[in-house]
């Protein structure tokens, strides 16, 4: 258990460091969706230079069972900020062509629905809406970006309001961590008072705390697995004695 969770907590810590790019991770408190306006308000913060927020959603695969993610970026942000492992020739070329039907898709979910370049497919939302994507390319991070990316263009025409998951912001040449990050709290903090801005370093330090608490959790539950084993072999060590005892006993007699 020990070994997993620490694989689990290593993975995701390297790809944070492999694929973000930006300086600040803003998050709910709750890890529930921020409002869109978010967004605007820390692009207006000084010393920022580029902010991607990205949204999330489950959507059903048409054909497939349970449900896979969608996340929807701005191409252009998305550019400055996040750093794609492309598969099979793609770059970041294709994010400007993500337009109203485009998609790239994680190598996962490629090879869960058989899907390659140039094929389509057809998604159905919680609420009833399709639509249907066409795949421009692959790219591979299981932890971070799952599932497929779009547009925002296509996000606003499927979910009525654009709340987002993450934000991500980058600072100007010249913009300190502390100033910047300073800067962006005040500009959340009367409006959006649940943004929770951490640095890259203090996010995956809250991480860690979050995946150790649960690693906590199954020590307790190993400890009493092993307290009822130890219990069911004194048990069964006092029941062969007594009984090898009176056979012993008989015996003689």
């Amino acid at each position: 258990v020990s070994v997993f969770v620490d694989g689990l907590k290593s993975s995701f810590v390297d790809a944070l460091d492999q694929t973000i790019k930006s300086d600040l991770i803003t998050v709910s408190e709750g890890f529930t969706p921020l409002p869109g306006g978010a967004v605007e308000a820390t692009r207006s913060a000084p010393g920022v230079e580029s902010v991607l927020g990205v949204a999330f959603a489950e959507v059903k695969v048409t054909g497939a069972s349970g449900t896979d993610a969608l996340n929807a970026v701005d191409p252009a942000d998305t550019e400055r900020i996040v750093n794609f492992d492309w598969e099979n020739g793609g770059s970041n070329a294709l994010l400007a062509q993500l337009g109203t039907n485009g998609a790239i898709i994680e190598r996962d979910f490629a090879t869960t629905h058989g899907l390659s370049t140039g094929e389509s497919f057809s998604v159905t939302t919680l609420d009833g809406d399709d639509a249907t994507f066409r795949v421009l390319g692959e790219y591979r991070d299981p932890q971070l970006f799952t599932g497929f990316v779009v547009s925002n263009t296509v996000y606003d025409t499927l979910f009525p309001d654009r709340d987002v998951g993450v934000i991500l912001t980058s600072f100007a040449d010249g913009t300190s961590l502390d100033d910047g990050k300073a800067a962006v709290e005040l500009a959340l903090k009367a409006t959006y008072p649940a943004a929770k801005v951490r640095s890259n370093e203090e996010y995956k330090d809250f991480i860690s705390t979050q995946i150790n608490q649960i690693l906590a959790i199954f020590y307790v539950l190993l400890a009493f697995s092993v307290l009822i084993s130890l219990f069911g072999v004194l048990i069964t060590l006092l029941l062969a004695v007594y009984e090898r005892t009176r056979e012993i006993g008989m015996m003689r007699a």
